[in-house]
């Protein structure tokens, strides 16, 4: 266990206990991206360590959404080829 872990879950209790229900959403989308960018920019000869980086970060995301009850969370997976030099339309929203 790494010396900071004690102090990260005393920050995210911390941080869990300073949430108000009301402004909690609904539905969590997440694009799961950057697997090739992360490896190259760590010197990883594959991806399996990138990929397998992501989806641990994504079973943190799960449980968080799980500890706060969040009804609905949707992962999705793109490819840099299918979506570049596409522009979003999506703008953020919050309620608080």
């Amino acid at each position: 266990m790494a010396w900071s872990a004690p102090l990260y879950r005393v920050y995210e209790r911390r941080l869990f206990n300073s949430l108000r229900p009301d402004c909690l959403p609904s539905h969590l989308g997440v694009i799961l991206d950057g697997h090739r960018r992360f490896a190259r920019a760590e010197g990883l000869s594959d991806y399996t360590a990138s990929y397998r980086s992501g989806m641990a970060k994504l079973g943190e995301l799960l449980e968080w959404s799980a500890q706060l009850r969040l009804p609905a969370v949707t992962a999705g997976f793109s490819r840099q080829t299918t979506c570049s030099g596409r522009k979003s339309s999506w703008i953020p929203t919050s309620r608080c």
